[in-house]
């Protein structure tokens, strides 16, 4: 079996090299830096030649063991040598880990989307498939508000 590195298994597929990760009782900090190929300008197509300057990009990721998971990625920011182009400088995005103005990974944003999805739509099962849905013990509702002063649905404005 061959050498398995940290990219591979924190984020396989990715274009990416670890350079560092700390583990504290908080959470878990990795510091990589991007290995992609150059990237074209996204309004003219121009491909990316000159360095204009690096920066820190601060991801947030899915929870690792537990804990906090948060990406420091170092980019480049090129410069546009199209003189027709618009835009001077752009930066890279590295596909299936980040994108333009995130501050979250995309597999966080895709974990957060399903669980929002899941939470969202009714699941039925042989229990509730042949019940109607009840509000749980407690819960006010028109029918079975019975205290003057408690606020029915649909008289908020009295």
């Amino acid at each position: 079996m061959g050498d398995v590195g940290i990219e591979n298994v924190l984020m396989p597929g990715i274009d990416v090299r670890v350079t560092a990760v700390h583990v504290t009782v908080d959470g878990v900090a990795v510091e990589a830096l991007s290995c992609a190929r150059r990237p074209a300008c996204p309004d003219c197509g121009c491909p990316g030649r000159r360095v204009h300057s690096r920066y820190v990009r601060r991801l947030m990721e899915r929870p690792l063991m537990g804990r906090l998971l948060v990406i420091s990625l170092k980019v480049r920011r090129f410069f546009c040598e199209r003189t027709s182009c618009r835009r001077r400088t752009f930066a890279e995005q590295v596909p299936d880990l980040c994108e333009r103005y995130r501050r979250h990974s995309t597999g966080l944003r895709r974990w957060m989307l399903a669980i929002a999805m899941f939470t969202v739509t009714p699941r039925p099962c042989a229990t509730t498939a042949a019940a109607p849905l009840t509000p749980p013990p407690g819960a006010a509702t028109a029918a079975t508000a019975t205290d003057p002063g408690q606020r029915q649905v649909g008289d908020a404005g009295r």
